[in-house]
């Protein structure tokens, strides 16, 4: 069982400079609250490959993990995929030309495995609040 959360903003910027700010995950620090530390791994141009180590906070715990691009196709798509041995995200983030400015849409996709599953439709609400809080500083940041 998945738990899937969806949102959507509209935030002012052109597609390619709001997609080259979302796809580089090692910005994820900057806008959300729940993630302690982002840096990339490697170098050259963010892309299909590029990798990105990140600390969230969960539940008063510090958890690494690291994130890559499994998907990407510029201005619009951008897929990562990261996780632990208890769970799975996939992020996927689509960003489209709005009337005034670009819509972005964002879709986490989390699966937890082992015993943590048991504990899934409980995390529902958490997981709803993270997105919220996400999406909120997302704004923020590219309202500026």
């Amino acid at each position: 069982m998945a738990t899937n959360i969806e949102r959507t903003i509209t935030v002012p910027g052109s597609a390619d400079k709001v997609f080259a700010y979302v796809a580089d995950f090692s910005n994820t620090a900057e806008w959300d609250p729940g993630i302690v530390s982002a840096e990339r791994t490697g170098s050259g141009p963010v892309g299909e490959g590029s990798a990105f180590d990140l600390v969230a906070r969960f539940k008063g715990r510090d958890l690494a993990t690291t994130y890559r691009i499994t998907e990407f196709d510029p201005p619009s798509r951008v897929v990562l995929v990261g996780g632990t041995n208890n769970f799975t995200s996939t992020d996927i983030i689509t960003v489209t030309p709005a009337t005034e400015g670009v819509q972005i849409g964002y879709r986490a996709i989390f699966e937890l495995s082992g015993i943590m599953r048991l504990s899934e439709p409980f995390l529902k609400g958490t997981f709803n609040r993270l997105a919220d809080d996400a999406v909120a500083g997302l704004k923020v940041v590219l309202s500026r």
